[in-house]
């Protein structure tokens, strides 16, 4: 178990070197972001995953895909990709897609070009604007972006990249290079796994966050520098760890819901264009939208946004990079409106990415939760019949949203009470299926949880 090449021990000690383990070699070594304290906290655990042959740099989009979804599939919750190359590689933004549904979110360098052609697409980072990875650039000591660094489309933040302290192989690397045990080193490989690090304090922290809450949360709550507000070459600004995990403290609220597009209104007819997957079509666009009340819960200063995962629509305009799914989640008082696109051929009529009884709308609302909860004060929740064969009414607060769980904890199903405090469910999924005949629990938010049994 060696790293045969040099890299991977580097970026790896940023996010996870083990913390108050005394003087080692000749230094006293360094605190990874999300490592473990040196007694009973074991920190993150790390899963090293190889995808160069060899004792190469290099690797290609089949490998790098496999890496992705082996760390996804291990229960990983974070996978740092300190990896970079100039070509679109559709399979691998399915691959951190179909992760991101699994729970573990990619972090990605942005690059290294940026003193030649900063502003030219570096993959897989620039997927970041697809909202299924995030992408970091490096700073320097004075927080401001490294001369290095690359900013092509999707950078969300930059974190520190410059004579970064950090472990090495205590046996020389594949180009000689040796040191004992530590090194400073650059690029904005070592500023993603402050990133990573970042995102494992988060999960660790509240394990329920899933999908783009990662990307949104390390958005919100840098520190801005270079431009005012988000600009190209700096993100969002200065990843702050502390900031981000202050946004998730105990009395931070998360509400994750689906709601299916009610109205669809036609907009242009034009070209739709997605290079990547092979799309030229002449089409209709019409725009798909939903209203979703706040729960009373939630304070209005709620944050709220789209999640890729669930989500079953594109963005407007025609050309479109690719067919990743996109919504726009904007709060208005107490309402949620939700809002994406979908796509019509004139020639046959087949809809992308799917027909409008497929649209909808996955998102988080995050924020504060009142201290005077009506839901807490509400009656118990009631469901009749209970047990239940085809389908059970329930009885919960008005406007609440209603998460059906089956006994391992996993969302099954979301619903919202209507104004008259009822909710129906016909015992299937989010997907429409039926689910098993099994014990299930239904979950409101300030109020005890009530369980359901399915019979066949």
């Amino acid at each position: 178990v060696a790293d045969s090449f040099g890299h991977g021990t580097t970026v790896v000690g940023v996010m996870a070197a083990r913390t108050n383990n005394g003087a080692t070699f000749d230094t006293l070594g360094v605190a990874g972001v999300c490592g473990g304290d040196g007694a009973g906290n074991a920190g993150c655990r790390i899963l090293a995953l190889k995808i160069t042959a060899g004792s190469t740099g290099s690797t290609d989009s089949w490998t790098l895909a496999r890496a992705i979804l082996a760390a996804a599939a291990a229960g990983a919750r974070a996978v740092n990709v300190s990896f970079a190359g100039g070509g679109t590689s559709r399979l691998e933004r399915l691959a951190m897609q179909q992760a991101l549904a699994q729970g573990c979110v990619s972090v990605c360098a942005a690059g290294n070009h940026g003193a030649l052609n900063g502003d030219t697409p570096q993959y897989p980072a620039a997927y970041a604007a697809e909202g299924v990875c995030i992408q970091v650039g490096a700073c320097d000591a004075t927080g401001q972006r490294a001369a290095f660094s690359s900013y092509g489309p999707g950078l969300d933040v930059i974190a520190p990249g410059v004579g970064i302290w950090t472990t090495f192989m205590t046996y020389p690397s594949h180009a000689g290079a040796s040191y004992p045990g530590y090194v400073a080193s650059s690029g904005t490989s070592l500023a993603a796994p402050f990133g990573t690090g970042t995102v494992g304090l988060l999960a660790a922290a509240r394990p329920e966050l899933e999908d783009t809450d990662f990307q949104q949360l390390l958005r919100r709550t840098a520190s801005d520098v270079g431009a005012p507000g988000f600009d190209p070459q700096t993100g969002a600004g200065l990843l702050d760890a502390g900031a981000a995990l202050a946004a998730v403290d105990p009395g931070i609220g998360i509400w994750h819901g689906v709601a299916a597009a009610t109205q669809f209104t036609p907009l242009d007819v034009d070209t739709l264009v997605s290079a990547e997957d092979h799309v030229v079509v002449p089409a209709q666009a019409f725009r798909a939208t939903v209203t979703v009340a706040l729960p009373d819960s939630f304070a209005s200063t709620a944050w709220a946004w789209a999640r890729v995962t669930g989500t079953g629509t594109l963005p407007e305009g025609f050309r479109l990079s690719c067919l990743s799914p996109h919504a726009d989640v904007r709060l208005s008082g107490r309402a949620l409106a939700l809002s994406g696109c979908l796509y019509r051929a004139t020639a046959d009529g087949t809809w992308y990415p799917a027909p409008p009884e497929s649209a909808r709308i996955a998102f988080t609302v995050m924020g504060p939760v009142l201290r005077t909860n009506p839901i807490a004060r509400h009656r118990p929740l009631v469901a009749a019949p209970n047990p239940f064969t085809g389908g059970t009414r329930l009885a919960v607060p008005a406007g609440a949203p209603v998460d059906v769980l089956d006994v391992a904890g996993r969302r099954r199903r979301t619903l919202v009470a209507r104004a008259d405090g009822s909710a129906a469910w016909d015992g299937r999924d989010q997907a429409g299926r039926m689910v098993p005949a099994g014990i299930y629990f239904v979950r409101v938010p300030g109020a005890p949880p009530l369980r359901l049994v399915r019979l066949e």
